[in-house]
């Protein structure tokens, strides 16, 4: 594995949830960045990939249900400014 440093970043990751999505967003919080998990089913493991991701240092992790794949669900999602609610630290 090649060492990337993310610190101070942020990712968002649609279908976090599970296969590659959950994959994805637990290799980006160990490497440092602050993870959001968007998903349209699934809360109970989109939160696990959300906590798992906690567990390395100083990371915001959120899970939140957000349907992108179409442009109501988008719009939806930009107006709720659901990144920014729970963006601090220790959020």
């Amino acid at each position: 594995m090649i060492p990337i440093d993310l610190k101070g970043r942020r990712a968002l990751i649609t279908g976090g949830d599970s296969g590659l999505g959950a994959a994805t967003g637990k290799s980006l919080a160990e490497a440092g960045a602050d993870i959001a998990i968007a998903y349209r089913d699934g809360p109970e493991a989109a939160d696990a990939v959300a906590a798992t991701a906690k567990t390395f240092d100083n990371k915001v992790a959120i899970a939140r249900v957000a349907d992108i794949a179409s442009a109501g669900g988008r719009k939806a999602r930009r107006r709720s400014g659901w990144w920014e609610t729970r963006s601090r630290r220790g959020a």
